[in-house]
Parts: structure tokens; sequence; C-alpha cells
């Protein structure tokens, strides 16, 4: 089992990794990291399974692999709805905004758009990270020109 240092470490470095386009050395470290979560007990570490997905899912995004990426986006947002970790949720619909505008998708972006929307704001009220998050999402519906209004 590892110590919460060791998760914390283990995210820093693989998020990192994807900050410096080193997408297949995240994802590994990534993969590793969910083998040793998913060994641990399950209910108690749903937060960090759907996490661990949607790491895995970005990597495959930004690796050009859609199918790989939306197959653990979904993993990630189940375990995030199962249990109700609206932060974990944020970040999976983050995902899926970027995958379905990537594909042009433009119903289901606006879809993810909106529900990425409201968690943010109901995950983390007026603090700082939902503005930072929601100006992400806004930064991917910009980039692929996704019309906002149906």
């Amino acid at each position: 089992s590892l110590s919460r240092a060791s998760k914390f470490l283990i995210n820093a470095r693989g998020n990192a990794l994807i900050e410096l386009g080193m997408y297949e050395k995240a994802l590994k470290l990534f993969e590793t990291y969910l083998e040793a979560v998913e060994k641990e007990s399950v209910e108690g570490n749903l937060a960090e399974m759907s996490v661990s997905h949607s790491n895995i899912g970005e990597c495959y995004l930004r690796l050009g692999k859609p199918e790989e990426a939306e197959k653990h986006l979904k993993q990630g947002l189940e375990l995030a709805e199962k249990g109700r970790h609206i932060k974990c949720q944020v970040f999976a619909y983050q995902y899926f905004l970027e995958l379905a505008a990537s594909q042009g998708r433009q119903e289901e972006a606006r879809e993810y758009f909106g529900k990425g929307l409201k968690a943010s704001w109901y995950a983390w009220g007026r603090d700082k990270d939902p503005e930072r998050r929601v100006a992400s999402m806004k930064r991917t519906v910009n980039h692929y020109g996704i019309a906002l209004a149906a």
C-alpha cells in the first residue's frame, strides 16, 4: 500500500509529465498508481481511482487515442458519481468536453461544458479553483469553435 505522501508525489509527477508533453511516461506512472490503489479497499478509494482513470484518459486523449480515452473517462466519471465526489466529476467532464469537441460532437461538448460548469461551482463555491476550471473549459470551447447557445 502506498503512503499518502507517495500518492501525492506520483500524481504530482504525472501531472508535471503531462505539462511537459511526456504523455507516455505519465500514462505508465498513472497506470502503476491505479494498480496500487485498486489493491486497497475499493470503497475508500473511489476518489483516487476516479482521478487515476481521468488522468489516464487525459493521457490517451493527448496521445490521439480517443477510444481508450473515452473508456477511462467513463470509468472515472462512474466512480466519481458512485462516491459522490463532485470535484472528480469536474475533471472527467472537462476531458469529456475536450474529447467530444475534438471529434466535432458539438451537442455533446455543450452538454459536458454545462455539467462541468455546474459541478465546478457546486464543488468549489466561490474560491479560485472554479474560475480556473471554468476558464480552462471556456478555452476548449473557443479552441474548437463550439457554439454554447443551441
